[in-house]
């Protein structure tokens, strides 16, 4: 009786054991699936791929990359947030900021279908207060509005440069890179502070540059816009070094501002305008309407003659590009009516960017350069800004890639373009007609010139 009972019990312990380990194998498994799935996002060392202290103030930083580059060698991007508690670290809040941020960055051509060349980090660390107001509050990167009403941001740039410097383990890629700040705060806002690389010499733009969007980005009357105004700074400004294509500025511009403008396009900066005299004249050839909430607005064209060898040259004489209403369009699907004369579209050219009208000139009458709330061009880069932001990445990406204004680089683009970008199905508009704006009724200030800084030095 005695051997019986013992060898019950052995069984028992036995079975109680099994019970246990297969417990234990059960609650490690849904602790891995936790983590696979970005479950665990505690502020627990462990659940981040790595970690670094910021020696001015011996505050944290977790990294984790959640984009690899799968061709190329990679292109940048440091998303990091500001304003976020560490109970909203802890609830999931500022993950949920940065992975709606990577869902915004990929949003639209040509970043879309560049999306295998990108290395994209998140960068974490808690502010003590939450949220972003006017005030010069105790968060992460000291960030805040200019003004009770304004649409500019300022934050500490250099403690900024220097996490994302320490989240891509102390490499120099960091000067080539896009670093994102998600601001936490549903205003109306966004500014861009661009680096450039003054040793350019293929024209494609370069330098590390910091764009700052709040992550409710939101308009008076409600309609959120943060991943339009995310497109318009982050990539836009911040990648492809590009001006805004709007013009508030109806005076000449001064001889400052167009040797401002000249040295940047020497460095690959603002390649989506451009400066001319010779085609400035009084010389109307064209007349169109835009109605905006009821109400018409008349606008005229001036004369100009495409020159061959200008930026965008081959677009010129693609059919492919005729529906995008582009300046250099030479396709015969633009026409200007003026009385009884009829202009051919090559002759049309949109007036006004680098915010002045008079000598500067944009690409296309709509794009998320101009307007990030008229959908009339379906929120879109136009096919020169495409351009240029396709040749930054696969420059830093890829190593050189041949001279902007080669013919060999257009003719990637446009292969590249032409399977992926160029989405256009929209007829071009014809002048003399009356064009219906999307705009809301509400007047929104326009987000402010990407503001030139110099390249940062660490430790």
């Amino acid at each position: 009786m005695q051997g019986l009972k013992e060898k019950k019990n052995k069984v028992s312990t036995q079975t109680i054991l099994s019970l246990l380990c297969c417990s234990l194998f059960a609650v490690l498994m849904v602790t891995v699936s936790a983590c696979d799935d970005g479950g665990d996002y505690n502020n627990n060392e462990k659940s981040y791929e790595s970690s670094f202290k910021y020696s001015k103030d011996g505050s944290t930083g977790y990294v984790s990359k959640i984009m690899t580059h799968t061709a190329g060698t990679g292109f940048p991007i440091v998303i990091m947030a500001d304003g976020y508690t560490q109970s909203e670290i802890d609830n999931g809040a500022y993950h949920a900021a940065v992975t709606k941020a990577v869902t915004a960055l990929l949003s639209n051509e040509p970043m879309a279908s560049l999306k295998d060349y990108l290395d994209i980090y998140e960068v974490t660390t808690a502010s003590s207060v939450s949220g972003i107001t006017t005030a010069k509050r105790s968060t992460a990167f000291s960030t805040y509005f200019t003004s009770e009403d304004g649409v500019e941001i300022e934050g500490n740039t250099e403690k900024i440069e220097n996490y994302a410097w320490l989240a891509l383990n102390k490499s120099d890629i960091i000067y080539n890179s896009l670093i994102l700040i998600l601001v936490n705060s549903s205003r109306y806002a966004g500014i861009t502070m661009m680096g450039v690389d003054q040793k350019v010499t293929d024209s494609i733009p370069g330098g590390l540059s910091l764009a700052f969007v709040p992550v409710g980005c939101t308009t008076s009357s409600g309609k959120e816009c943060f991943t339009e105004v995310l497109q318009h700074e982050a990539v836009g400004h911040g990648i492809g070094k590009l001006c805004d294509e709007y013009c508030s500025e109806y005076a000449a511009p001064t001889e400052t501002e167009i040797e401002k403008y000249k040295n940047m396009q020497k460095i690959g900066c603002y390649l989506n305008s451009k400066f001319d005299t010779e085609t400035e004249n009084d010389r109307i050839v064209g007349k169109y309407t835009i109605m905006q909430n009821g109400i018409a607005t008349s606008y005229v064209m001036r004369g100009h003659s495409f020159k061959p060898g200008e930026l965008g040259y081959l677009f010129a004489s693609d059919a492919g590009y005729a529906g995008e209403d582009l300046m250099w369009n030479q396709g015969g699907a633009l026409y200007l009516t003026l009385g009884s004369e009829l202009y051919d579209g090559s002759e049309i050219r949109y007036r006004g960017c680098y915010t002045i009208e008079k000598n500067f000139y944009r690409p296309s009458w709509g794009s998320i350069m101009n307007d990030v709330l008229d959908s009339s061009n379906g929120k879109q880069f136009n096919a020169l800004s495409r351009y240029v932001i396709y040749a930054r990445v696969m420059k830093v990406a890829q190593g050189s890639s041949g001279n902007i204004h080669s013919e060999e680089l257009m003719r990637r683009f446009m292969q590249f373009d032409k399977l992926y970008g160029n989405s256009s199905s929209a007829s071009a508009k014809g002048m003399g007609q009356s064009i219906t704006s999307s705009e809301t009724s509400e007047t929104l200030p326009r987000l402010p010139e990407p503001r030139i800084i110099p390249a940062p030095s660490f430790y």
